[in-house]
Parts: C-alpha cells; sequence; structure tokens
C-alpha cells in the first residue's frame, strides 16, 4: 500500500504566502529567480521537527523571502525607503496573519530578521532578504 502524505511546505507554506504576498502587493513573486524591475522571490529553506503528537507531529517550517529592485534612477535614500517600505508592510503582514486558516494551514508566522543590501557589482540593484517562518500541525490518519 503506498504511503499517503501532503505536502506541507510546498502546499500549506509556500503556496500560501505566495497568495498573501500577491493579494497585498502588485509585484511579482517567483521561485526561480529575480524578475526587473522588482520581484519576490521565495525559497523554501528548512522543515524541522518540533513535536511528535498523540495523532500527527508538529513541524517548523522556514521560507527565505527575497525582494529585488532594480534603479531607474539613481542610488539615493528615497531608493533606501522604498526597499524598506516594502519590507516593513511585509512584516505588518505576516504579524497580521500569524494564524492562517485557524492555524489549520500554519500558526505562530513570524519574520525573525530581514537583512538589506546594495550589489557590488550592479549599484542599481537594491535587496531584501527576510528570513520567514511558521509551524504547522499534521494530523496523521
Amino acid at each position: 500500500m503506498p504511503t499517503t502524505f501532503t505536502n506541507i511546505i510546498f502546499d500549506e507554506v509556500v503556496e500560501n504566502l505566495a497568495k498573501l504576498i500577491n493579494d497585498e502587493f502588485n509585484i511579482s513573486v517567483h521561485y526561480d529567480e529575480h524578475k526587473p524591475p522588482q520581484s519576490f522571490l521565495l525559497t523554501a529553506l528548512n522543515d524541522d521537527f518540533v513535536t511528535n503528537l498523540s495523532t500527527g507531529m508538529q513541524r517548523e517550517y522556514t521560507v527565505e523571502v527575497g525582494y529585488q529592485l532594480k534603479l531607474g534612477g539613481q542610488y539615493n535614500k528615497n531608493s533606501i525607503k522604498q526597499v524598506s517600505n516594502v519590507m516593513e508592510r511585509f512584516k505588518r503582514l505576516i504579524f497580521n496573519n500569524k494564524i492562517l486558516s485557524s492555524g489549520s494551514q500554519w500558526f505562530d508566522a513570524q519574520v525573525t530578521n530581514i537583512t538589506y543590501e546594495r550589489d557590488e557589482d550592479d549599484g542599481s540593484l537594491l535587496s531584501a532578504t527576510a528570513t520567514f517562518t511558521c509551524q504547522n500541525t499534521e494530523v496523521i490518519t
């Protein structure tokens, strides 16, 4: 008899995160590479065991959320503000959705850190990378 399973990290976490971003921002979401002039890039990083339960298990999932902006003009304080505005809004979006679908898709969602950088080879590229974590309880029947 084949093993039945649910692809939690993709179906419940990554896809729902992409939907949240798409519903909030008018910025494309990708899984392979950034697309100019601006885009989000989602990369699944970790699937960590938290605890066994009598009817399943609890796990913590980590997704890297990259945002990149290719500037049309000169790098200045407004450029930094534009990128940081997007990430501040993203943090608030996750805070407002720390529990998704009454916890059946995820709970305890948070942005644990954000790193900002300017590309050394192409000064017109600014990026921010956020670490998104959440937990899920999978019921195994």
